[in-house]
């Protein structure tokens, strides 16, 4: 039988870290010939994940710009998509999550007429301006997708809503628990002892939050670290300038918080993990937390992971300061509360994703599009 050629393409850090169990997996598949592409999406970033999980890229694309602009991304990825299909000449084209590139290379593939798999797919918020534009960039990979790699049922039903075919969708998990899973392995001592001082973790990045809920989230940091001086709030800051300007001109003077570059993803994960309680406007935080047992203030209006308030591990504040101070106020003093959120079951998978993953695919690629309907649907 033929070898087949998969591509794997990732641009930013969350993609790199939640392809990096799809990788590992698929190439153990000695009938598939898997290469993986970067797109520097966000280059400096990207290249610290892969460096964490010892992945080096097949082949390497640079995204110039001389913006921010999501246009200007846009066109500079469809523009290299040719590039990489001329080269590799896939069979497959596996792309993950929401972000401008897997969107621009699922859409480059489609009109390649080449098949398309999305991991994490199925995932909504309902509202195309938030997650902006991750909401639109998720519809249009679900549109041009062959398969649907879903993480969890309530991402598998979302699918059925749509009118995707039950035969296309197959319940994995999430590959962000994968990731974890190995990274315990290596590192025994990932899970560390809670601190001497109880330790928040806030992260903020998504385009929705610039401007004035960056700053009214500032506020509500600040407020918390002044109420609570015995506690140590630790923000690695996005290196994007519309968030480390906004975060460093308004709280670098307070004593108690820790205003850092972007971590390595081993490092942040150990931070986490000893964490009292994180404030995000991630979605791979939200399912990161959960692993650890860690509460998570959800720092949005909307999120398209309601698993984790469903089950308990998660509140939706908004980005209101009094409402975040309140929530924030009611962990650091309930100690009941708080063991609730840290006792929830983490609802995004056991580990094993990745393998159900290249599994699926290694017997579709092999046996035909026409096969994707004699494989086991997978649920938790």
């Amino acid at each position: 039988m033929a070898e087949k050629r998969v591509v794997v393409v990732v641009g930013t850090r969350p993609e790199a870290v939640k392809m990096a169990p799809v990788i590992t997996a698929l190439r153990r598949y000695d009938d598939l010939r898997t290469w993986l592409v970067a797109f520097e999406q966000h280059s400096d970033l990207l290249r610290q994940a892969l460096h964490s999980y010892a992945l080096v890229p097949d082949l390497t694309l640079a995204v110039d710009r001389r913006s921010s602009g999501l246009p200007e991304l846009t066109a500079a990825v469809l523009a290299q998509a040719d590039t990489v299909f001329a080269q590799i000449r896939p069979d497959w084209v596996v792309v993950q999550g929401d972000t401008t590139t897997a969107a621009v290379m699922a859409l480059g593939a489609f009109l390649e007429r080449i098949p398309v798999a999305h991991v994490e797919a199925g995932l909504r918020s309902g509202d195309l301006a938030d997650p902006f534009p991750e909401e639109l960039n998720r519809r249009l990979i679900t549109l041009v997708s062959n398969l649907h790699f879903a993480p969890t049922s309530t991402a598998a039903r979302q699918l059925y809503h749509e009118g995707i075919s039950p035969e296309r969708v197959f319940v994995t998990g999430n590959t962000a628990i994968d990731a974890l899973v190995q990274e315990e392995k290596q590192h025994p001592l990932l899970r560390h002892a809670p601190l001497r001082r109880r330790l928040i973790v806030v992260t903020l990045h998504r385009r929705e939050s610039w401007g004035a809920p960056l700053r009214a989230v500032c506020t509500a940091v600040r407020h918390i670290a002044m109420q609570f001086p015995d506690i140590r709030i630790l923000w690695p800051v996005h290196s994007n300038p519309m968030v480390s300007k906004t975060v460093y001109s308004l709280l670098s003077d307070v004593p108690n918080i820790s205003l850092t570059d972007p971590l390595e993803p081993n490092r942040f994960h150990r931070l986490l993990s000893r964490a009292y309680l994180v404030m995000t406007d991630s979605g791979g935080i939200i399912e990161e937390a959960p692993f650890f047992h860690i509460p998570v203030l959800i720092v949005r209006e909307k999120t398209e992971r309601p698993e984790a308030v469903a089950c308990g591990a998660a509140r939706l504040t908004g980005t209101h300061p009094d409402r975040i101070f309140a929530e924030a106020t009611a962990l650091l003093t309930t100690a009941s509360l708080h063991q609730a959120m840290t006792t929830a079951t983490n609802p995004f998978g056991d580990g094993r994703a990745g393998e159900r993953i290249a599994a699926h695919l290694a017997r579709i690629a092999n046996g035909g599009l026409s096969q994707a309907g004699n494989l086991p649907f997978l649920s938790f």
